[in-house]
């Protein structure tokens, strides 16, 4: 097995993806469905790689600085 290859340490369910954004697992779903989140379909539950979690938060992290003084 290479790197690259996902492992059961390194997926996470929806319900491990829900707390981590302190959401319900509906709307990870709905993120799903809407393929703004990249997910594994295994039987009816979906799984998720660790680095695709960290993706989808670079992407839709505001990189606004504010300017004080």
């Amino acid at each position: 097995m290479t790197n690259n290859e996902p492992t059961l340490e390194t997926m996470l369910t929806v319900e491990e993806v829900a707390a981590i954004f302190n959401v319900s697992p509906r709307t990870i779903l709905r993120l799903i469905d809407a393929h703004e989140i990249q997910a594994l379909r295994v039987g009816r539950q979906w799984r998720f790689r660790k680095e695709w979690v960290k993706e989808w938060i670079e992407q839709h992290t505001s990189h606004h600085q504010q300017k004080f003084g």
